[in-house]
Order: C-alpha cells, then structure tokens, then sequence
C-alpha cells in the first residue's frame, strides 16, 4: 500500500490490489453489469417485434427467426471471437481465449454464465410454445437451442472440436 497526497493535502492510503471480486479482465467487465443484462433482454425482444411486425411472417416464424438469429448471433460473439481488443495492457493473456471463456475470469456457474444460459433456453421454450411444436420450426428451433447452450456447458470450456478455433 502506497501513500498519497491529495489536493487538500490530506494524506490517504491507496491500494495497488485489485477490489475484491472485480474482473481481472478489463475486456469483459461490462458483461456481468445488471445494465447489460437489461439492454441484453432489451434487445433480444426488439428483435422480435422487428421479425413480428413483417407483414409476411406469421407469430411461429417470428419467433423462429428470433432464436435463430438470437443464437447465431450469441454464438459468433461469444464462442468465435477471441482475445481482447480493448485491453491494451493483457500482452497476449487472452488471445487464445474465446469471450465466453473470458467472463468472469473463466470461473464456472457464475451469475452471468447462468443468465446466458438461461436465457437461451427461455427463449428456445418460448419459440416452440408459439411454434405449437410443430416439426418443421422445431428442428430450426431445436438447431438454435444446441449452437446457444451446448458450448456453454462447463465441460466444454476451453475445448476445440477437431482443433477448430484453435488459434
């Protein structure tokens, strides 16, 4: 622990450690924020009622697309892309890393990793309730809910499938 002085001149102690339960990587920190979780949902259902309001698109194929393009879109950016492209100081720690293997510092079942989950889930359940179940939406839907949740699973962290994304 350091001492400095302030404008003032009071002397006050500052500490060089890291506050307790803060993210080592400065490239997710946003992730885990309740605001995030909000503009996520937000989006999310935006996204619906943009597919909703096409005049050709029915309420089961609106909500087809949505998870679709929900998943598609979660797995590009959560488990394709890598590194740290905000953080100038990592010197390499997290190019080899995905963005989901970045929250939270890599730690398993955390408040943020169960959010994702859970929310793909819900929404793979809300497509096939307003699908009916029907066959057809439900091998599209079915697709979706496994790109969104099977590479979230934690014994699939880090894990290459045939040295795919490997470097």
């Amino acid at each position: 622990m350091t001492i400095t002085t302030s404008r003032i001149g009071s002397i006050r102690p500052v500490d060089k450690k890291p506050r307790e339960g803060a993210p080592l990587n400065n490239n997710l920190w946003f992730v885990s924020s309740k605001e995030a979780r909000s503009t996520y949902v937000f989006l999310v259902i935006l996204l619906h009622f943009l597919l909703l309001s096409m005049p050709f698109l029915n309420t089961s194929q609106a909500w087809t697309l949505t998870n679709l393009v929900h998943a598609v879109i979660n797995y590009y950016f959560l488990h394709v892309c890598k590194g740290s492209p905000f953080d100038q100081y990592d010197q390499g720690k997290y190019r080899r890393l995905t963005y989901w293997e970045q929250i939270d510092d890599g730690q398993q079942n955390t408040h943020t990793r169960r959010f994702f989950l859970v929310s793909s889930v819900i929404l793979y359940l809300l497509a096939q309730l307003y699908a009916k179940f029907d066959p057809v939406y439900s091998m599209y839907n079915f697709f979706a809910f496994a790109i969104s949740v099977i590479p979230k699973l934690s014994f699939f962290h880090r894990f290459r499938f045939m040295s795919i994304n490997k470097y």
